[in-house]
């Protein structure tokens, strides 16, 4: 579809790639990168980047039929423990992957986190594989990621360039496209896979701007991807990539406006209450982030909006009802209740109070809790997330949308 593969520029500044006019589902990657001279490995050997071309005149909206579900890290627990334990759990989700591998099926895996609240991939530089296994690029620039919700944690490194292998739940195998990654520097572990989209936040060495980072977005195959529509299906013990269908999934639409980067969406709509508020109960509407990376929940509303006596050292009182829901009141497409400080599945580990991004504004963060009564989607491709009501023992409760 787009030929060659790879030019390498000896002179001048052009690179000239032809496209036969063929269909595509997303947006192509476009990868650079160059020696440095003298570099060093702390500062780069390489200078490296990477971009998406986006389609100018899109198709209606069509899933490809290609879907992975992938190895989800249970243990030896049950399906019904792994959904409870990832719930509840400090590690949340987590698939086996590896980073750097030129062949997917010889990948060393191991758990990686799975975020849908940050972007971007995380690896230790020991799990870089070496000699014939390899197919990464760099150490490009010095590079550093924050997780502001997860305590505060920083960690840094270099980046590179290098393909994601995935473990499939058959046995098999299925990897990205190389993507820009970050390989942290000796003596810090961490396996993260940030898959979350409009998370782009441009602080201070934090290269992953646009969603070429998201490496759930960036399956190849023989067919080079042009068979798999962008996109996951997450449950509290499953993960698949590409998107085939959206049925079964009450659907929140997407729009371009407000987003950060061009390519990416803008945060879904959301609205949180309080039943039986003496005063001021809501619902506040404005943004929702469904956000499997953390146990607790975010709720940003000025001081002077929260209702009295709803405001305890930060959270919300003990024994108090929240109400959460997406998209509209109206017609919801995820809603369920809890009471402050209980001790349900499906109550966050706190309902903590933070002022919004801009004043009177509303924005809130679920926590990973909801999926205790919900799958979630997100479709890439048509520009929907999605919400799965769960069946029996885990179900929406008491969901009291005004």
């Amino acid at each position: 579809m787009i030929t060659p593969d790879v030019i390498k520029i000896t002179r001048g500044q052009t690179a000239k790639f032809k496209y036969s006019g063929r269909y595509f589902p997303g947006p192509i990657n476009v990868e650079a990168w160059k020696k440095i001279p003298n570099g060093t490995a702390a500062l780069g050997e390489y200078a490296l980047g990477i971009t998406q071309i986006l389609g100018q005149n899109p198709n209606a909206c069509a899933y490809a039929s290609k879907t992975f579900p992938l190895a989800v890290n249970c243990g030896t627990e049950t399906p019904e423990q792994c959904q409870t334990d990832n719930i509840t759990s400090s590690h949340g989700i987590q698939v086996m992957a590896a980073v750097g591998y030129a062949k997917a099926k010889q990948a060393s895996f191991t758990p990686y986190t799975v975020d849908t609240g940050s972007l971007g991939v995380v690896v230790p530089i020991g799990d870089l594989p070496t000699g014939k296994k390899a197919n990464w690029i760099g150490p490009g620039p010095p590079g550093e990621k924050a997780y502001t919700s997860n305590g505060g944690n920083t960690f840094t490194g270099n980046y590179y360039l290098a393909p994601v292998s995935l473990q499939q739940s058959n046995g098999g195998a299925v990897e990205t496209s190389r993507i820009m990654v970050l390989v942290l520097s000796a003596g810090q572990s961490l396996h993260y896979l940030g898959i979350g989209f409009n998370r782009e936040n441009f602080t201070f060495e934090d290269l992953f701007q646009t969603p070429a980072d998201n490496a759930f977005l960036h399956l190849t195959d023989s067919s080079n991807g042009t068979n798999i529509s962008p996109g996951y299906q997450i449950g509290a013990a499953s993960v698949s990539l590409g998107i085939a269908s959206n049925s079964g999934y009450n659907l929140i639409p997407l729009i371009t406006a407000g987003a950060q980067v061009p390519g990416e969406y803008a945060d879904a709509a959301g609205c949180f209450n309080f039943p039986g508020a003496p005063d001021n109960p809501g619902p506040f509407c404005g943004n929702m982030l469904f956000d499997i990376g953390i146990g607790d929940m975010y709720l940003g509303l000025d001081d002077f909006q929260r209702p009295t006596g709803y405001n305890t050292g930060g959270i919300v009182t003990a024994g108090n009802a929240v109400n959460i829901i997406g998209g509209s009141p109206s017609s919801p497409a995820l809603c369920y209740s809890f009471t402050s400080g209980g001790s349900s599945l499906i109550t966050p580990y706190a309902a903590n109070w933070t002022q919004p991004p801009t004043p009177c504004g509303v924005f809130f963060n679920t926590g990973r809790v909801g999926l205790a009564a919900y799958s979630y989607m997100y479709d890439a491709t048509c520009g929907n997330v999605g919400f799965q009501p769960l069946s029996e023992p885990l179900a929406p409760t008491n969901c009291q949308a005004p």
